[in-house]
This record gives C-alpha cells, structure tokens and sequence, in this order.
C-alpha cells in the first residue's frame, strides 16, 4: 500500500519533455560523433532522469545524484545535423567515468528543463540584480519590450537599455528576442510574491508604531496633567485660545526631545492645526509612511490629537503630511465630535 501511494507520488511529480537527444554524447574524453539523434521523451523526476525512445526503449536512466553539471543552452552550438533548435548538455558521473547527454528541442523546451534541473539539483546561483534590471525584468514582465518605451518609463539613455539587456540575457533571464526567459518569469514572480510580504510586513510596523505613539501620547498628555501643566477639566481648557495650549505643550516637551523648533496654526474657518517640524531630522520618513499607508509617526501630533481629544471632544484626524526640504508640515482636521458617554 505504502510503495503504490510512493508510486503515485512519483508519477504526480515527474515532468516529461518531448526532445531528441544523444546519450552518451561523450564518456570519458571520447565524443561518439557517429552517433545520431534519437526522437523520443526526457522524464525528470525527484531521482533521476531517463532518455526513454518513442518506442519505448529505456536508453539511459541517471540518478540525479550523478549529475555534475547542466550546460546553457546553445542555438545548435555545432550545427549538429539532426537537432532541433536548441541544445542542451548535462553532464554525469557513469559509473565512475565522467559522461555528457545532450537534449535538443524548442527554445522554450530547453529553458524550462535547463531551469527545472538546476532547481532540482541545487545548481542555480544566486543572482544579483541591480535595481534598475529589476525594473527592465517588470516592464517586460507587463508587455514593455520596446527599448525606447523602457528608456522613456526608466529615465535612461536607449544604450544603457541595450548594455542592461545584455546583462539580462548573459544572466539567462531574458532571451535574444527580448522575452522573459522561464527564469526570467519565476525571478519576477519571486519579485512579487516577496514584494507582496515586504509590504504587508511593511504596513504592519508602520500601523504598530502609530499605534504605540498614541500610547505614548496619551501617557504623556496624564502626566503633564497630574503635574499640573494642563487644565483641570474642559471648562478650564477654554479660558485660553487654543494655540496657547499647543505652543505650551512645545515647551513643555521640548526639554526631553519629543519636540523641537515647531510652528502651530489654528485656523478656525477650516477647523484646521497645521504643524510644522522646522529642519526636522525624521520629515522623510513621516512624508513616506504617511504617503505609503496613510499612518502618522510624529509623536508631537498624536501628543496634540490627544489633547483635543481630552479637554474639547473632538476627534482629529491627520488629512495632510508634506515637506519642504527638511521642513515637516502636518495638518489635522478637527471637524468631528465625539459621542456624548
């Protein structure tokens, strides 16, 4: 029972490739150029690999952990009669004597059993890619193959695209029409699923550390008040314009590093605080997450939402984070009040 469910395993996971090949091609420095081409199947499993004729004959069966090497592919690097496109080598150990197969088919064929061995083998390296190749792979990978559309989207000079093409199809992603390679595909593929969670981790940090600045805020906004650096309640908070308040909380904080050189306005007409970070150090940072997934890391905003919170019952929300240079201006919006308890 045990070896037909392993069978059927084995038979779900093994790949065949319609190819005409020579096995062996050359065995121990001797290259048998008599040989012909035989037409028949490639079959790739987790274990081996068999040269299988169309008449069914076994011709060869090499177990993966004799394999030694797996050749790029070559447009009929010899002009071997009776090939088909494109060739591919792999190299084996027979028996203690070093042996090469070759395997001839369509380009796309050769790819992806060039590709699938190297997987299977642990053969494939780890391959570099400076931003602007990954940038070349996604255009390609969306139907942008026209050098002067990619110079165009990437900014850059057509030779520069020609030089970076170059590279890509050296790397083996891309081929001499300028289509992704199987390679290619997986490697941007990869670029998005690890994208996707780069993102989502992304979001998560940034929504987590938004959140402990609010605790932080709210902290902070108890203790100034049970030092007595704020009112007593709600009715007291009103006996002052409300700038006042903020700028005091400026100075308040600004001893222990929370704030530094800041501007407030409080414009009533729009029920508007704008806030602006003079030569602020983190105004990128703020500008980027805030942009990217709408969350606010400005400890001195939540400190002033937290406020308006407590002593006028109003809900701010952050409706605007911009820069000028490496000044910092944020916009709340103070239209909302909050439910009556």
């Amino acid at each position: 029972m045990q070896a037909e469910a392993q069978r059927q395993q084995e038979q779900k996971e093994r790949k065949i490739y319609k190819i005409s090949y020579i096995v062996p091609f050359r065995r121990g420095g001797v290259t048998f150029i008599e040989k012909n081409w035989t037409e028949g199947f490639l079959i790739i499993t987790d274990k081996y690999v068999a040269f299988i004729s169309k008449d069914k004959k076994i011709d060869a069966k090499i177990e993966l952990e004799n394999i030694t090497g797996v050749g790029r592919p070559e447009k009929n690097p010899q002009k071997m009669p009776g090939s088909m496109e494109f060739i591919l080598s792999i190299d084996y150990n027979d028996e203690g004597t070093s042996a090469t197969a070759l395997i001839s088919s369509s380009k796309e064929v050769i790819d992806e059993i060039g590709y699938v061995l190297e997987e299977k083998l642990g053969l494939k390296e780890k391959i570099r890619l400076s931003f602007e190749e990954r940038r070349i792979l996604m255009l390609l990978y969306q139907g942008i193959n026209s050098p002067k559309d990619i110079a165009e989207i990437m900014n850059i000079t057509e030779s520069r695209v020609s030089e970076l093409l170059i590279e890509l199809i050296n790397k083996g992603l891309v081929d001499t029409t300028g289509k992704l390679t199987m390679r290619g595909s997986k490697i941007v593929s990869e670029m998005f699923t690890k994208g996707a969670e780069l993102e989502r981790i992304s979001y998560e940090l940034a929504k987590t550390l938004e959140l402990k600045y609010t605790e932080v805020a709210k902290s902070t906004i108890e203790i100034l008040a049970e030092r007595g650096f704020l009112p007593r309640s709600r009715e007291d908070a009103v006996n002052k314009p409300l700038e006042e308040w903020l700028n005091a909380l400026v100075e308040y904080l600004n001893p222990i590093g929370l704030v530094s050189d800041v501007e407030i306005h409080v414009n009533r007409l729009t029920k508007t605080i704008e806030i602006k970070h003079i030569n602020s150090k983190q105004a990128a940072l703020v500008e980027t997450l805030y942009s990217m997934y709408n969350v606010c890391v400005d400890i001195f905003t939540h400190v002033v939402s937290q406020f308006i919170i407590q002593y006028f019952g109003y809900l701010p929300r952050v409706i605007n984070v911009s820069t000028k240079g490496s000044d910092l201006m944020i916009t709340l919006e103070v239209i909302e009040p909050l439910p009556i308890l």
